[in-house]
């Protein structure tokens, strides 16, 4: 039996997945490098009031999933079906709330990671993995499979690709074992040894 109950996240839910991913996400060099200048409480804090905007668009415009414990979310996958991203301008609009109320430095951070990613993002047909996190304490015990399982039935049954992007070079492996594959790779400008890996998985 697989681990907790996959539901479809809610918008009444956003702020308890912005939570878990702000956690799940804090250490990440995207993170560290964005918030620079804040320790990790304050780092994560400031991931909790962008990520529930983030949550809150997903919600509206996209396939957000979770992995319920005992009534409390441990994971989440914001996902993107094919032909909703890149979003609207009005969806733009709204998840970039959030950015906003994490200071102009941070907030231009993040905007050039935004572009790197803007420019790479393949223009065929897929389903887009923006993000996927667990709880912490949860992570390694199979949450994130769920979740990955989840979408990858999805996109078979489309017979469609998914793609993602990841600034952690651990996390290449464990995706290539979900049948991912790196089709490129860069660093964001202008941050020192910012890199991500673009990944693509092809229906089965």
């Amino acid at each position: 039996m697989p681990p907790g109950k996959l539901v479809t996240l809610e918008e009444r839910d956003a702020r308890a997945a912005a939570k878990v991913l702000a956690r799940a996400f804090h250490d990440n060099p995207v993170a560290r490098h964005a918030l620079r200048g804040e320790g990790p409480v304050e780092r994560t804090h400031k991931l909790e009031r962008m990520y529930w905007w983030l949550v809150k668009a997903c919600c509206r415009f996209g396939e957000p999933e979770a992995v319920s414990l005992d009534g409390a979310i441990a994971a989440s996958a914001l996902v993107y079906a094919p032909g909703a991203y890149p979003l609207s301008v009005r969806g733009w609009l709204f998840a970039g709330i959030g950015a906003l109320g994490i200071g102009p430095i941070y907030t231009w951070r993040y905007a050039k990671v935004d572009a790197f990613m803007h420019e790479h993002h393949p223009k065929s047909r897929h389903y887009y993995l923006f993000m996927l996190g667990t709880e912490p304490e949860r992570q390694g015990q199979g949450l994130g499979r769920v979740l990955l399982d989840s979408l990858g039935d999805r996109a078979d049954a489309a017979k469609t690709d998914i793609y993602l992007e990841t600034d952690v070079a651990a996390n290449v492996k464990l995706y290539e074992r979900f049948g991912y594959e790196v089709i490129g790779e860069g660093e964001v400008k202008p941050f020192d040894r910012l890199k991500m890996w673009l990944m693509l998985r092809k229906p089965r």
